[in-house]
């Protein structure tokens, strides 16, 4: 009887112990860092930190895949504060936030998702160290002051994409592609939108 048990018994174990193992090795797969960099593979939206472990902190830069929400944006703004580079361009989402990454001195490079259509007002203004915002093909609009300030930027925008006041105001290194859009023309004009007015754009300089 004993041997019997004994054999019921051991592959169950078997199981539970690989089971642990697989499960150890996916967790660790999800938040770990790599040559300065902390890579998260998010799965379900709202948990981006919930692998994170507050003794990751030597790490410059920080690619993120998988879904993510407002949440994960928050949390995200608030773990690459001091970071040069996000990458979120495996991300699957169309819009990012408004305010999220606003005064971010350290950011040097942004990676959109390669789905993304808006980006929100705010999101990235006063980022004055921001030389690089790879935008997708499928970007669509800009809200108000989303790059104001970032005087760095060295940005071409096809001038079909949508832009809210002061979007890009202080950044003379943004220019615009000769396509154009008759419906959108007035509200894309540089010398609307990029520049206010004669004041902002001797004030960028400086």
């Amino acid at each position: 009887m004993k041997n019997k048990f004994f054999k019921i018994l051991l592959p169950v174990a078997l199981f539970v112990i690989l089971g642990l193992v697989f499960n150890s090795n996916s967790i660790n797969a999800l938040c770990k860092i790599e040559n300065e960099t902390l890579i998260i593979h998010n799965e379900i939206p709202g948990k981006l930190l919930e692998k994170y472990k507050t003794s990751y902190d030597d790490y410059k830069h920080i690619i993120v895949k998988g879904p993510m929400s407002k949440d994960d944006f928050m949390d995200l703004s608030m773990i690459s504060y001091e970071c040069e580079s996000v990458n979120i361009f495996d991300v699957d989402v169309t819009d990012i936030p408004p305010a999220f990454f606003r005064g971010n001195s350290k950011l040097k490079s942004f990676i959109f998702p390669k789905n993304l259509k808006h980006i929100g007002a705010f999101s990235f203004s006063n980022c004055y160290n921001l030389e690089k915002a790879d935008l997708p093909s499928t970007i669509e609009s800009i809200e108000k002051c989303a790059f104001e300030y970032c005087r760095k930027l060295n940005l071409t925008l096809s001038n079909n994409v949508l832009l809210g006041n002061y979007a890009f105001n202080g950044c003379h290194n943004v220019h615009f592609s000769e396509t154009q859009n008759n419906n959108n023309a007035t509200t894309n004009t540089p010398s609307k939108n990029v520049f206010s007015s004669v004041i902002d754009f001797i004030y960028s300089w400086f």
